[in-house]
């Protein structure tokens, strides 16, 4: 309660704000659908700017230490073992997206589509492990989407905004 006391004391200070959470575990609770409604309109009625993150895919049975056993054991595929097919989002993402399409200057961020190609969802890009374990990206696994996000362009405008204001450069992308 405090935690949500101090977000709102600060909303002033942000023209964008982002939303993420275990969509998963909130669609459950019956009052969520008008819960979450109320948070947008307020958001947006005070000129806010909203990109809602999306849950990304998760991989049962993930182990970030594969990598390190392939070495001793000849024929081990990582990215094999961590691969499925994709049955299409979850089911909380497409009500969250559906809800925000009501609001203005509302929009979402899925990585789905960066982690899920031509059918199969991969816990690798290009070979790389992208997950800390079973449900959170790593770091560097952060970054390497992020630099895929900006290079295939499908990063909301909100967040471009974001990062177009920090004075940093947005990310290091190169062909090599």
């Amino acid at each position: 309660m405090k935690f949500n006391q101090m977000v709102r004391g600060e909303l002033s200070n942000y023209d964008t704000v982002v939303l993420g959470a275990s969509w998963h575990a909130y669609v459950r609770d019956p009052s969520f659908e008008s819960d979450f409604r109320q948070t947008l309109r307020q958001l947006t009625e005070a000129g806010k700017t909203v990109v809602i993150a999306l849950r990304a895919p998760g991989f049962m049975g993930y182990d970030r230490e594969c990598s390190k056993k392939s070495i001793k054991i000849p024929f081990m595929s990582c990215e094999k073992q961590t691969s499925y097919t994709d049955k299409g989002d979850y089911a909380a993402n497409k009500l969250v997206g559906k809800i925000a399409l009501e609001y203005p200057r509302t929009s979402i961020f899925g990585l789905r589509d960066l982690i899920c190609r031509n059918g199969t969802c991969s816990a690798y890009l290009n070979g790389s492990p992208l997950y800390y374990d079973e449900g959170h990206l790593s770091i560097p696994g952060s970054e390497m989407l992020g630099a895929e996000a900006l290079r295939t362009k499908v990063l909301p405008l909100g967040l471009l905004e974001i990062l177009s204001r920090s004075g940093e450069p947005i990310a290091k992308i190169s062909n090599e």
